[in-house]
């Protein structure tokens, strides 16, 4: 009889597999979900989405405020058209985060943000925003909005 490594259907002896990891084993670091603010620098050329949809979304605004939006609350509808997106997270108030800006990762961070993979958004400072290269992805303006529906009078 041949060894069980010849043969492709088998999983090997029980010795020759690795062990199973513990149940309670903590995720490695680059599979955490938490974030410092000198890692959300905003260099988009460089940054890779999340691998799995996520919670929410940290929002770095020029003022150095951090605001924060929970994806399960992002409504139906984004809009991107050229320089600009949109998108609404809608809970007990309904918020729109308006962003513009340019460069060659713009579409892509739209498109990730409506897949729920995108960890942050930071809004360029004014020397930033003037000096970037073509090859940089930076956001000009970024603005959350309070577009609660109100109840007619």
């Amino acid at each position: 009889m041949s060894d069980s490594s010849d043969n492709p259907f088998s999983f090997g002896r029980k010795a020759d597999r690795k062990p199973d990891k513990p149940a309670d084993a903590a995720p490695p670091a680059e599979e955490s979900e938490s974030l410092t603010i000198s890692q959300m620098d905003g260099r988009y050329s460089t940054m890779r989405p999340a691998n799995k949809s996520l919670t929410r979304m940290h929002i770095l605004l020029s003022d150095g405020t951090v605001q924060s939006v929970q994806y399960h609350h992002s409504d139906v509808k984004g809009t991107f058209k050229g320089g600009e997106f949109e998108v609404i997270f809608a809970g007990t108030k309904h918020w729109s985060v308006r962003v513009k800006g340019h460069g060659p990762k713009f579409w892509e961070i739209y498109d990730y943000i409506t897949l729920h993979r995108w960890p942050y958004l930071r809004e360029a400072i004014a020397h930033e925003a003037k000096f970037s290269g073509e090859e940089e992805t930076v956001l000009t303006e970024i603005k959350i909005l309070d577009v609660t529906p109100k109840p007619d009078d």
